[in-house]
């Protein structure tokens, strides 16, 4: 049962934690956002660092196992591949800045809004995104770039895939030894923080996972205790101050190796293959929604901040559990109405443009 995949080839335990850590991201801006700024020591305050790390180690990862065997014909997989993420990605980002426009009623610059919907951001002024969390996604199209060159790497030798990965992420992990001055605030280094550069050794290393654990079978006792460590290091690892202590050297290797154990976890642990019950459909339903919910948790609760004004909720925390609610809700809908209609569109289009059977991520 391990690396269990199912028939829309997502491995079910790591739509799981995809869910979990958007929910994570969700609480720590609901909290940040009315109680004070976490900070390095604070477990909301690394989540709200390592949960989005989380989601590149997947990315990397899942695409790794979707997209590995159809790299022996790099024309048509390429095509196949930019075509599924740009229905999968863009309609989904073009929607949440839209409304981002409309609630917080900012007048953006041609230049920005043309950036934001061409997703230029992701290599060209990095830091002139829109919606909320929509740098992340500019990072996703940036790792998209060199994706398929990694995955030609690949098909020619994989060893080759292997030492070009390995150079990415050490050169990434130096971004934070270079760049990231510990002596700053995270919001005065936000810039370097988000370059895609610095978060690459995490995407990369969601591939190097695919490809030395897809076929492996540790021992389960090992898993757990790999799984138990990273938990416990994550909360107990002893680093203070400014997040910008979560980012910067040493520590950010290791808070980067420990996102890499707790994928490594989830891809391989069975308990987390749970079938059918009600458990295991309230996180497929959360991985299912990840994307929504990242996107479009700030919106909700921006919008019901405005209502507040002129309504009678007034109780911060009665405005956490309905933004919450209505968040899981209207992420349902999304994904349901919007974003699998785009995801077959997109599908439907790669198989026509390429004359031959689509790969549904």
């Amino acid at each position: 049962m391990q690396g269990e995949i199912n028939k829309s080839n997502r491995v079910s335990s790591l739509d799981y934690l995809r869910g979990i850590a958007a929910c994570g991201i969700m609480v720590y801006h609901y909290f940040s956002w009315n109680f004070r700024i976490y900070n390095a020591d604070d477990f909301l305050g690394r989540v709200g660092i390592y949960g989005v790390s989380v989601f590149y180690v997947l990315s990397g990862l899942t695409l790794f196992l979707v997209y590995a065997p159809t790299f022996k014909e790099p024309a048509s997989a390429t095509k196949a591949f930019y075509i599924k993420r740009l229905f999968r990605i863009f309609p989904l980002m073009w929607l949440a800045t839209i409304f981002s426009i409309i609630l917080f009623k900012i007048d953006y610059s041609t230049e920005v809004l043309v950036n934001n919907f061409t997703g230029a951001f992701s290599i060209y002024k990095i830091d002139t995104y829109i919606a909320t969390g929509a740098w992340s996604i500019g990072n996703e199209i940036a790792f998209y770039l060199f994706f398929p060159i990694l995955m030609f790497a690949y098909g020619k030798n994989d060893k080759l895939m292997v030492i070009l990965s390995v150079l990415l992420i050490l050169l990434s992990l130096a971004f934070a030894f270079i760049y990231v001055d510990k002596t700053k605030l995270i919001k005065d280094e936000w810039h370097d923080y988000i370059n895609p550069v610095n978060q690459g050794c995490l995407f990369v290393g969601g591939m190097l996972i695919g490809y030395f654990f897809c076929d492996s079978r540790p021992s389960v006792w090992l898993l757990r205790i790999i799984g138990f460590l990273a938990l416990i290091t994550f909360v107990i690892y002893p680093v203070s101050g400014d997040r910008i202590m979560l980012i910067e050297g040493f520590t950010r290797v290791v808070f980067v190796l420990l996102s890499f154990m707790v994928v490594i976890w989830f891809f391989k642990e069975p308990l987390f293959l749970l079938g059918r019950n009600l458990i295991s459909r309230f996180f497929s339903f959360l991985g299912e929604t990840s994307y929504s919910i990242y996107l479009i948790h700030p919106i909700i609760y921006g919008f019901l901040q405005y209502m507040a004004i002129y309504t009678s909720i007034g109780n911060v925390w009665v405005r956490i559990f309905i933004s919450a609610l209505v968040t899981l809700l209207i992420s349902y809908l999304t994904f349901r109405f919007f974003e699998k209609p785009f995801i077959r569109w997109g599908a439907r289009f790669s198989s026509y443009v390429n004359k031959n059977k689509s790969i549904h991520v």
